[in-house]
């Protein structure tokens, strides 16, 4: 099978499930097959899938490692902002109008992605990782997030080896990504800007946007269509820490998303307010009034600071 018609037939098994409710759509991480626990990107599929932002590929696969398309990144975006009324059509001219992604496509144009010099949208086009960096950033500054709006250019990305490969027009939306955890290296001081996104780095940087940067994407106590519970356990100081090359206290490796607290159990999930959804998985020398949030590194640890009298919530 030629790689366009798989792709084609993906992305249309992906929307199906999104959108009518499907097997693919109510399953979950432990149906994941290819996704096990001890797999680098468990939590970031678990999180975007309990949240509806991404399904898997059928009842049982996730699919971690195959392309994003373009029409697939732009199609999730969407779902995030709600599916509002496109607001035009005809956007791109290989885009006939009714295709599944045709309100997508048509509604992020010229804010969230742009074509091509013909005009063209290039849909089933695989999205390398500065392209999605630029299209969140653009998204959240649509969105008004101020983390984006309010974001001034660094050279934050500059520390790479491969930072020469990023192209002039996505060099801001990558230093934001870089500085605000979204994005980070693949090893070897490299990130691989060039490289081809696959859908469980797309979880990653989604699971870290909606977490640290957006966190209005998830529910929170006042407004849970969830199912999930929520139990006020009062208020916390929020610190910030970075790796130390060691596993934390319940077995895992460091990741975005992880917490420390001494007064929390271990593997216990909980809901800051204001700064989205955490997962108790260490301890530390801090007393126990304080929750020390895990970052990729000791710069976004400095920017973030402490935060007092913040309310915490437990899930179950």
């Amino acid at each position: 099978m030629k790689k366009s018609l798989k792709m084609r037939l993906l992305c249309l098994i992906l929307i199906l499930s999104m959108g009518i409710g499907s097997a693919a759509a109510a399953a979950t991480i432990t149906d994941m097959q290819d996704v096990p626990a001890d797999h680098w990107a468990y939590e970031p599929v678990k999180y975007v899938m309990e949240h509806e932002f991404m399904v898997g590929t059928s009842d049982t696969t996730f699919s971690p490692e195959d392309d994003v398309t373009r029409a697939m990144a732009v199609q999730i975006l969407y779902a995030l902002a709600g599916k509002p009324a496109p607001g035009r059509s005809g956007a791109f001219k290989d885009d006939p109008g009714n295709e599944w992604y045709s309100d997508a496509i048509n509604w992020a144009a010229g804010t969230v992605t742009a074509g091509d010099e013909n005009g063209n949208f290039r849909p089933y086009e695989s999205v390398i990782r500065q392209q999605f960096a630029l299209m969140l950033y653009q998204f959240g500054k649509r969105s008004g997030v101020s983390q984006c709006v309010n974001y001034k250019d660094s050279s934050s990305c500059d520390r790479y080896s491969d930072a020469g490969m990023i192209y002039d027009y996505a060099h801001e939306a990558m230093s934001w990504a870089v500085d605000s955890g979204v994005m980070t290296g693949m090893g070897d001081n490299l990130l691989d800007p060039m490289g081809t996104l696959t859908r469980a780095q797309m979880a990653a940087m989604i699971r870290t946007y909606a977490a640290k940067v957006d966190p209005s994407l998830v529910k929170d106590p006042s407004d849970n269509t969830t199912g999930n519970t929520y139990t006020y356990i009062g208020e916390y100081e929020l610190t910030a820490y970075t790796g130390t090359g060691e596993r934390m206290a319940n077995g895992d490796w460091p990741y975005v998303g992880a917490v420390a607290c001494n007064s929390i159990p271990l593997n216990t999930r909980i809901y800051i307010e204001g700064y989205g959804e955490y997962t108790v998985c260490d301890t530390g020398g801090m007393d126990d009034d304080v929750i020390d949030i895990y970052f990729e590194d000791l710069l976004s640890c400095i920017e973030f600071g402490r935060k007092e009298g913040v309310k915490v919530y437990i899930i179950s």
